[in-house]
């Protein structure tokens, strides 16, 4: 698998199918974000795997958005993963306003 940018600003997206013969997806920024949203959701469907993703992380930040608190990780290659806090979640963590 790999990555890059193309044409009109879409991310090229590298697959294999099952015999291993390579194919590409193209995704605009909010589609792409809708297909890795979808896609981690999607881990569901293996409720007892030993293993799930795992994001090297260089640098996390709390932020407010509305009324929610949002979680910021940035990884080492400049890409941000977010995450809304619920409310229970939030109150227990020290978050600087």
């Amino acid at each position: 698998m790999g990555w890059r940018m193309g044409a009109g600003r879409m991310a090229y997206v590298g697959f294999a199918d099952s015999g291993n013969k390579a194919f590409m997806l193209a995704f605009d920024n909010l589609r792409l974000n809708e297909a890795v949203v979808g896609m981690v959701n999607a881990l569901e469907v293996y409720p007892d795997s030993p293993s799930s993703p795992s994001f090297d992380v260089s640098q996390i930040e709390f932020e407010s958005f509305g009324s929610a608190k949002v979680l910021r990780m940035r990884m080492p290659n400049g890409a941000t993963l977010a995450f809304r806090l619920p409310q229970e979640i939030s109150s227990k963590l020290k978050m600087e306003d």
